[in-house]
């Protein structure tokens, strides 16, 4: 291989690396790029490639984003948050693709 990984070969190893996260009893924190961001979204909302993409351009650097296990079944409970850029001061560090 010319050392390009399909798509679908990324996706299953970032869903095998959350899932394995998700075994762990109580909080973990995942540090990541959008692009990672949106591969998950995708698979827990079941979106189509098509709206991940878009999804994926809307996602702030440095946002947080929280997922719930409820049942079993990973839950999307906060998207794009970036209460530490309100600030006046701070808002210019608000940024996205």
């Amino acid at each position: 291989m010319d050392g390009h990984v399909r798509y679908t070969e990324f996706e299953a190893r970032i869903m095998a690396a959350l899932d394995e996260a998700a075994t762990h009893s109580g909080t973990t924190l995942i540090v990541t790029s959008g692009g990672v961001i949106g591969t998950i979204l995708r698979q827990v909302l079941g979106l189509t490639p098509r709206m991940a993409a878009g999804l994926m351009l809307n996602i702030h650097n440095a946002s947080v984003h929280e997922l719930t296990r409820e049942a079993g079944v990973l839950r999307l409970s906060l998207f794009n948050a970036s209460p530490h850029f309100d600030p006046q001061d701070r808002s210019h560090a608000r940024t996205f693709i």
